[in-house]
């Protein structure tokens, strides 16, 4: 068949245009998605947050690529990250709730004193939370929604001073808590508590500022306060809780295999962190005592029951003072917990 000049043009654009159609849609498919992840913690306490870059990737086929931030690399305190989630300026975040009790006490109810015990207690009072939808209420103020969650194991006070053996113990000694919560429970034991973050403690406890902290034990030999403070008394097993959260915009525009992926990875995440940190836990405490030369101890039977009686009382009327949804909250972790 014979094209005249012009058809012969229009033929050749028509193919051209085709071609680029194509070629589009394959590199729009193809194209690799960067997303930012904002931590609380240091990569010394969430060793292994850079793998879950890791395991996204692989989950997505490479096509999600996560760069985290750790504090000091982006510009943000802990109690700002859920904020800067909220406005995009990441698209993951990695989040303490404790550090959250005086904006969004939902997110900080779940900590001590409410529970000395369990971690299967903590995970079971933070899916309550979740499953009767309290827990997203306060997400969504934030745009948010929960990819993974995992405890923190051996709830400890340090003290550069003493054990804790009595209610007079801790007398005198000023130590570092995160929240209100923790402040009280200091002070039930004898302590004058002090709020300062994470990242000043080990300074403070060198030049003497104050005497002791708070905090899992495995995230306080991370930051080397086991150098400046020796005693070490255990509360608990678990404490507050960590989470990993995501953007709902940037997350409800990622292609739906994406989306698969990027949740088959944060629940692998989860499972792996959560060993880890059971694991750690007892690993660090033996290292802690045979390599830096700490004693440690539990907290008396008896102070740790004046903990638990108090605890039911005190978390009501707390959660009644702070408001924003944590009455609900109380209720829901009452049942878990079996309080009357």
């Amino acid at each position: 068949m014979y094209l005249s000049k012009n058809n012969l043009v229009k033929t050749i654009f028509l193919i051209s245009f085709i071609f680029m159609v194509i070629v589009s849609n394959v590199n729009s498919q193809s194209a690799v998605i960067e997303w930012r992840l904002f931590a609380s913690y240091p990569p010394t306490t969430l060793p292994l947050l850079s793998s879950y870059a890791e395991m996204v990737k692989e989950a997505t086929d490479g096509k999600l690529e996560i760069n985290v931030f750790f504090p000091g690399e982006h510009p943000y305190d802990v109690s700002e990250v859920l904020t800067a989630l909220r406005d995009g300026r990441c698209q993951i975040a990695e989040i303490e709730g404790a550090y959250y009790a005086g904006t969004e006490p939902v997110l900080a109810i779940t900590g001590t004193p409410m529970v000395m015990g369990s971690a299967e207690s903590m995970y079971a009072m933070h899916e309550a939370l979740l499953d009767t939808g309290v827990l997203q209420e306060v997400y969504d103020r934030y745009n948010a929604m929960n990819l993974a969650f995992a405890t923190w194991y051996g709830t400890s006070i340090s003290s550069s001073k003493s054990l804790i053996n009595d209610e007079n113990s801790l007398s005198g000694q000023k130590i570092r808590v995160p929240t209100k919560q923790h402040a009280d429970v200091v002070s039930w034991i004898g302590g004058s508590p002090v709020t300062i973050s994470w990242a000043e403690v080990y300074t403070s406890l060198q030049r003497g500022v104050i005497d002791g902290g708070m905090g899992a034990l495995s995230a306080q030999r991370a930051s080397k306060w086991t150098e400046v403070a020796p005693y070490v008394t255990r509360l608990a097993e678990a404490i507050g809780m960590d989470s990993i959260l995501v953007n709902k915009d940037a997350f409800n525009s990622l292609p739906e295999d994406v989306q698969e992926g990027l949740i088959e990875a944060s629940l692998r995440y989860q499972e792996v962190e959560r060993e880890r940190r059971s694991r750690e836990d007892a690993i660090i405490t033996v290292q802690a005592m045979h390599e830096d030369g700490i004693v440690v101890r539990a907290l008396p039977d008896r102070l740790s029951r004046i903990i638990r009686e108090k605890a039911p009382a005190y978390t009501k009327e707390w959660a009644e003072d702070a408001g924003k949804g944590s009455v609900d909250a109380y209720n829901v972790i009452k049942e878990v917990l079996g309080w009357k």
